[in-house]
């Protein structure tokens, strides 16, 4: 009998605070662009490079996720972090998923922005040694650009490379060393921020077709991004 393929499962992390179509576009390109069988959406209780900025209630983010990708049938979320609390490290959580998915080909996607400080996370050279690593380029940002930022990131680690292939928007570095890789592909995506949608709720606006309407319904009913917002229930 043949043996059956590895699902490929991707990883995406955040505060999804709240959660955007910029989330939710990139994980359907990098779903459709890089064959993966499911995305699990994966939110932080607290970012270690944010300790200064807390973050709406678990609470809150979750129940705005499950309205985001309640038609997607292959998003799903794991609320390991917010369950542990505390600092979110990264690695914890991908060590935590290869034990309840034995066998699955882990693929965690990050921003190129978050590639950058990769060498600052707890043992960020060892994680590409669990997972691959899909980077998302930001609209506008030379392909160039961002593979030099791949490169020295490697030569930095001391990570043995080579340039595997080009296909398309898509560039693959392999390890020399185990079969683990790293992909830069360009994204298709209008640039949205987290940042900016509070802010815009907490001045009176709104945000304009940056949001499900769902998750923007839920914003208002439960006051969130104002100076008091509604406590929970249950």
């Amino acid at each position: 009998m043949q043996k059956p393929a590895q699902p490929r499962v991707g990883l995406l992390g955040g505060t999804f605070d709240p959660v955007h179509h910029g989330h939710l576009n990139l994980a359907r390109e990098v779903l459709q662009e890089f064959g993966l069988d499911r995305i699990i959406f994966i939110p932080v209780s607290q970012s270690p490079h944010k300790q200064n900025s807390v973050p709406t209630s678990g609470v809150h983010r979750v129940r705005m996720l499950e309205l985001a990708i309640r038609n997607e049938s292959r998003f799903e979320i794991s609320r390991m972090e917010i369950e542990r609390g505390g600092i979110s490290y990264t690695i914890d959580t991908v060590e935590r998923i290869q034990a309840t998915l034995p066998g699955a080909e882990l693929y965690l996607i990050l921003g190129m922005d978050a590639f950058r400080t990769l060498g600052t996370w707890k043992e960020g050279r060892r994680l590409f040694s669990l997972c691959h690593l899909i980077l998302g380029a930001r609209p506008g940002n030379p392909s160039a650009q961002s593979e030099t930022t791949i490169k020295t990131w490697l030569r930095d680690m001391e990570i043995h490379y080579k340039e595997q292939e080009r296909a398309g928007r898509v560039v693959w570095f392999g390890s020399a060393t185990d079969e683990k890789r790293i992909a830069c592909f360009q994204q298709n995506l209008v640039d949205i921020s987290s940042t900016q949608i509070r802010e815009n709720f907490q001045s009176g606006g709104r945000p304009k077709n940056q949001l499900p309407p769902d998750v923007e319904r839920y914003i208002i009913q439960h006051h969130l991004y104002q100076a008091r917002p509604q406590p929970l229930s249950g």
